[in-house]
């Protein structure tokens, strides 16, 4: 009769997430922090009001958007980028996300999600290596006669 429709999504979403989602995820964020590194934004380095010796790695970025109900007033979510500042996210763990807000950016600290973050990546990373790299590994071994 087969699974019950909850299971089969379940094992659709895992598939999906474990084979596309960890490598995208394991190369697209040490992408984006290149590329704030190559293409910083001045006015989120001054708002984050970094220290002597500090940087900002960009890790995240949001567009924001509209969100309407009927005839209520429209919910605006201001575009939005996250960022790890080095080296103080080694004493405190925590993203700093900057927000496009009138009359001067926001800036909300976010404590610990650093190493959600971490853990994120480095499940991330097992993914690629697990589903991928190792197949890959071991078909080109079988290949070569070793």
């Amino acid at each position: 009769m087969g699974n019950p429709w909850w299971i089969s999504l379940g094992l659709i979403l895992w598939w999906i997430f474990s084979r596309l989602m960890a490598p995208f995820m394991a190369i697209a964020w040490p992408a984006l922090a290149i590329y704030g590194m190559l293409a910083p934004r001045l006015p989120d380095l001054a708002a984050l009001q970094l220290q002597p010796g500090e940087s900002a790695v960009l890790i995240g970025v949001a567009g924001g958007g509209r969100h309407c109900v009927g005839s209520e007033p429209c919910d605006v979510i201001p575009p939005q980028r996250s960022y790890l500042i080095i080296p103080r996210v080694v004493t405190n763990a925590s993203v700093f996300v900057v927000e496009d807000t009138e009359p001067e950016r926001t800036v909300t600290e976010l404590a610990w999600y650093a190493l959600l973050l971490f853990a994120i990546w480095i499940l991330c990373l097992f993914g690629t290596w697990y589903y991928w790299v190792r197949p890959a590994w071991r078909l080109t071994s079988s290949w070569s006669g070793r």
